[in-house]
């Protein structure tokens, strides 16, 4: 509903409604795979669909806020992650679809994702620019090939698997609010490649 509401010029705000929606906990190694799937082919496909606008928007701006409750905090509950389990996955990944990301992904990218596998596991990093280089290559992939997107998807989660990996290793000793704004510095580098996704974009 955001994302229709963004692409149709409705006015969008944030309001306090209570306490936050409590889900039982999920270990990514086992459990999100299918959500991470349905969820981002929602997204590339809204993007086909609404690329004459979002290609038009330069940046983004914060929302106004209404409400009560504001400037409570409430910690999320722990989440056990099974490291070993993400870190193998996301090399098996190298296994089964290493041919599928050279075709999906550019030629730069894919010798950057070649070289985040050679890295030591205690020091993993998936760089933020990298991901986001990956997700943009992967919808412009997802808008060409209609015919083969389930496909493209189930490739896709086994890079998802090493970011989730790579994220959890950085923020494991970092605060809630620490780690609110590392996922803000995500975001502001999703931004600032969006050049490149139009570039693909218009290109293919």
């Amino acid at each position: 509903m955001t994302t229709v509401a963004m692409n149709t010029t409705l006015p969008i705000c944030q309001t306090f409604m209570g306490g936050p929606k409590t889900h039982k906990p999920k270990d990514p190694s086992a459990d999100l795979g299918p959500m991470f799937r349905e969820v981002v082919g929602t997204i590339f496909t809204l993007m086909d669909i609404y690329s004459p606008f979002w290609k038009r928007v330069k940046w983004s701006k914060p929302t106004s806020i209404f409400g009560f409750g504001l400037g409570e905090t409430e910690l999320p509950p722990p989440v056990n992650v099974n490291m070993e389990l993400l870190y193998k996955k996301f090399k098996d990944g190298f296994k089964n679809y290493q041919d599928s990301w050279a075709s999906i992904l550019s030629e730069d990218v894919y010798r950057k994702l070649l070289e985040v596998k050679e890295l030591n596991e205690s020091f993993f990093d998936f760089p933020n620019y990298i991901w986001a280089k990956v997700l943009f290559d992967y919808a412009v992939a997802f808008k060409n090939n209609k015919g083969k997107r389930d496909e493209l998807l189930n490739s896709l989660v086994p890079l998802y698997y090493g970011k989730v990996y790579s994220y959890a290793l950085r923020v494991d000793d970092m605060t809630t609010k620490q780690a609110e704004e590392y996922i803000e510095e995500m975001c502001y580098i999703f931004e600032e490649n969006k050049p490149y996704l139009i570039e693909r974009w218009d290109r293919s």
